[in-house]
């Protein structure tokens, strides 16, 4: 196995993620793509792990068949807790997207339990998903997680999932708490704007004039 090799993977891997953050999907399986084949010849369970969970969700959000087989490929290839739990936090987000919120809550448990008091970045996507899964069943208890994913996201320095958390927040907080979550809303869109994510940031810019 050559360090050379390894390094080129976990370059192609770290694009792979840059592009699909910022919804460049097509890039990003291209990335991703590459970076499998060379991570397959070197025999790294751990790097292949991680790719096919790039690439779940790339088809997750292409609406693809294939997102709940590979992220199931992805948990059963990790060799580790933070592999396992970023499999779990995709599978809790495939049956999120399907509206099937007992199995997601259920893969965020088995994910907060296999990361346990590690500080590792999987955390705070595992809050957001919680956040998430919380707002959709209309469990107040979702503020106080979104508040806790932002809080795991601006300590690890991740501009992009303040954003999601802050725009999560701000939609949960709707007519209750209209000017915290207008604020909260536009702080999202603009740190989307900053990110090149014009869709998203015009989302959060809607969301926040439907308040009244």
């Amino acid at each position: 196995m050559c360090s050379s090799d390894l390094g080129l993977v976990r370059a192609l891997t770290g694009l792979g993620d840059l592009e699909r953050g910022v919804e460049r999907t097509d890039a990003a399986a291209t990335a991703y793509a590459s970076a499998r084949t060379l991570a397959q010849q070197l025999n790294d369970p751990a790097a292949d792990a991680a790719l096919l969970v790039g690439l779940a969700d790339i088809e997750r959000t292409r609406g693809g068949s294939t997102a709940a087989a590979l992220a199931q490929q992805a948990r059963e290839r990790a060799n580790s807790p933070a592999g396992q739990a970023s499999a779990l936090v995709l599978q809790a987000r495939i049956a999120l997207q399907a509206n099937d919120l007992a199995v997601a809550e259920r893969a965020l448990a088995e994910a907060q339990q296999a990361l346990g008091q590690t500080d590792d970045p999987v955390v705070a996507q595992a809050l957001l998903a919680v956040a998430d899964v919380q707002r959709a069943k209309g469990d107040a208890g979702a503020l106080e997680s979104y508040r806790k994913a932002l809080a795991a996201f601006e300590a690890n320095g991740t501009r992009l999932g303040e954003a999601w958390a802050l725009l999560g927040l701000g939609k949960a907080q709707g007519t209750a708490s209209p000017i915290e979550a207008k604020v909260n809303l536009l702080l999202a869109g603009n740190l989307f704007a900053a990110l090149g994510m014009e869709a998203r940031r015009a989302e959060a810019t809607a969301a926040a004039a439907a308040i009244n």
